[in-house]
């Protein structure tokens, strides 16, 4: 009977917290996290046979995977790093794509067990794990669904709650923690000032113009970025203090108040590593997390629920190019928005063209720029080069002067 009332619990949370239609990007799902890759579709796997959140048959009114998020970021974010680790890497992505598309090979990627790796000749560590974790960050940064079995059930519970703008009071970081609305750091993310990390505008259309809320989107997203690319690279230490200054300059609340932890005590890595790991391991994933957290901006700035782009020519290349940055609160207020906004959160199409034949649709999307940024941080590019490729690539603004009547690109209406 214990055990029946902890999965009706779980079922439960999962239902409210990773069917919540607020402004996730792209979907995100850490309770299946198995990839599978086939020429026809991408999909995601439990990790064991008997998963919480996949068995959802075993609860009446419950079936058919209904639990089931798309891997989205995920999925984004493994490419990005199979492209950047190359030809020669013994992969099992596009490199090992059945070449009889006849007979299409379904191929798993368990990337919880992927070793640690370096590309030569950098000798940069990295962890697949741990970039995908810091692609969940910007959805859920107080890392609730990092952990397993009942912790990972209460972090689904913590999960749902931040996504109810009403409530005075969230769950905080850690056990018996919590945090005032207004300082809540997975809150203000979603709802308040930091829905760059989205790259959502914060800004109300009655307060600016299309092109100065999408001007003002990519300055804050920059800020952040060059925060976590001197973490990625080293030049930030994961031990080094996280100031109130420092989060000023980010528009993050207060981290002490949402770990419950005193100011002196809280560092990089508090903000980027989860607590209740030990302190070797949350030191080696800071960098990477931080790395992920950056994807998921680039990845977040291609939905079509986010932004608007417009195809546009670019040296030969054909780009997917910015004319708008979206608010969710203005999405929500619409009868339908919420639901909208995740109906325009699924596998878009040219992610699911690369996935068949490794071709690019749009040569600055978030594979073809993360694997690129990849590279950047190894190799320690200067800041100034890296802020110039991004808003040259992914941050590309539609031509001044140039009237374009299509549609945005992947949108798609209920």
């Amino acid at each position: 009977m214990k055990q029946a009332k902890l999965i009706a619990a779980l079922f439960v949370a999962g239902e409210c917290a990773l069917s919540s239609p607020a402004t996730w990007g792209f979907e995100i799902n850490p309770c299946l996290r198995v990839l599978v890759y086939n020429t026809y579709y991408l999909d995601q796997a439990p990790t064991r046979d008997w998963n919480l959140c996949k068995k959802t048959d075993l609860i009446e009114g419950y079936a058919n995977g209904k639990y089931s998020k798309g891997t989205v970021h995920e999925h984004m974010t493994n490419f990005a790093i199979d492209e950047y680790r190359g030809a020669d890497f013994e992969g099992f992505l596009v490199r090992k794509r059945q070449t009889d598309s006849s007979k299409p090979k379904r191929l798993i990627f368990e990337y919880m067990n992927d070793p640690v790796w370096a590309k030569s000749p950098s000798r940069t560590p990295h962890n697949t794990f741990a970039i995908i974790y810091g692609s969940w960050w910007n959805d859920d940064p107080l890392m609730y669904t990092w952990g397993e079995s009942k912790d990972f059930r209460n972090g689904l519970w913590n999960l749902n709650g931040q996504f109810k703008p009403e409530s005075k009071k969230y769950a905080g970081g850690r056990e018996d923690c919590e945090v005032e609305g207004k300082n809540h750091l997975g809150w203000n993310s979603h709802y308040g000032n930091l829905q760059y990390l989205h790259f959502m505008s914060s800004q109300m259309p009655k307060d600016a113009s299309e092109e100065a809320r999408l001007e003002e989107t990519t300055r804050l997203a920059l800020v952040w970025i060059k925060f976590a690319y001197d973490v990625a690279t080293g030049d930030t230490p994961f031990d080094a203090p996280l100031t109130p200054q420092i989060e000023a300059s980010l528009g993050l609340p207060s981290i002490a108040l949402n770990q419950c932890v005193k100011q002196k005590n809280v560092k990089i890595r508090t903000l980027f590593a989860r607590s209740g790991v030990p302190i070797d391991d949350r030191n080696k994933r800071t960098p990477d997390v931080a790395l992920g957290s950056i994807f998921h901006i680039f990845q977040d700035s291609f939905s079509p629920a986010h932004t608007c782009r417009k195809e546009e020519v670019v040296d030969g290349s054909h780009y997917a190019v910015l004319t708008q940055a979206y608010n969710y609160r203005v999405q929500a207020k619409d009868k339908h928005g919420g639901d909208e906004h995740s109906f325009n959160d699924k596998y878009p199409g040219w992610l699911l063209t690369y996935a068949r034949d490794g071709n690019h649709v749009y040569a600055n999307d978030p594979v073809a720029v993360g694997a690129w940024m990849l590279s950047a941080v190894d190799t320690k590019t200067p800041w100034e080069s890296v802020e110039k490729h991004l808003r040259e690539t992914i941050f590309r603004k539609h031509s001044a002067g140039v009237v374009d009547q299509s549609p945005c690109i992947g949108k798609r209406t209920l």
